[in-house]
């Protein structure tokens, strides 16, 4: 009879857990599965949508800076004092060249001031002469362009643009 007992207390006991297994553990793990996939969801959705807006962002960033960038180069080519400056170059190195060449770099530096960004520019005359903005705390005379800038690939491209602006970044 004990045993008997024992064995009934035991099915009993097997029903009542495998009961509570399906009433309650059962639909927890089930609903706690299902707010996991919805809260995935979500998350990745939340994420896909900041990084979307912080790209555009960015690419607002971009394109104001490159704007403030073509401004420059527009006020630059359009500079009267800098092209008649421009037009003076002969390879003489006498005063009034070196006269043009300071004031051109001190008109490049002013127009540096106003944009982040721009380290230096480069102005290339018809004579294949070069006046560059970044050395202009001293008086040189023109160099010529050297032989092996005119192989460089960004030298190329730049010349190809038949006077559009193009933005590259030349190796230091």
């Amino acid at each position: 009879m004990n045993r008997l007992r024992h064995l009934f207390l035991r099915s009993i006991q097997a029903r009542l857990m495998t009961f509570i297994f399906v009433i309650i553990i059962l639909p927890l793990s089930f609903l706690g599965f299902m707010m996991f996939r919805a809260s995935s969801g979500i998350i990745e959705h939340s994420v896909t949508l900041n990084t979307s807006e912080t790209m555009d962002q960015v690419l607002d960033n971009i394109e104001f800076h490159l704007s403030g960038m073509e401004s420059v180069a527009t006020d630059i080519i359009f500079n009267y004092t800098i092209n008649s400056n421009l037009r003076k170059m002969s390879g003489r190195y006498d005063e009034e060249e070196i006269q043009a060449v300071n004031e051109i770099k001190a008109l490049l530096t002013k127009q540096l001031s106003m944009q982040d960004g721009i380290e230096s520019v480069f102005l290339i005359g018809d004579d294949y002469f070069l006046v560059s903005s970044s050395n202009t705390n001293r008086a040189s005379p023109l160099d010529h362009v050297p032989s092996l800038m005119k192989k460089q690939a960004w030298y190329r491209a730049t010349s190809e643009q038949g006077g559009k602006s193009y933005f590259t970044i030349v190796p230091g």
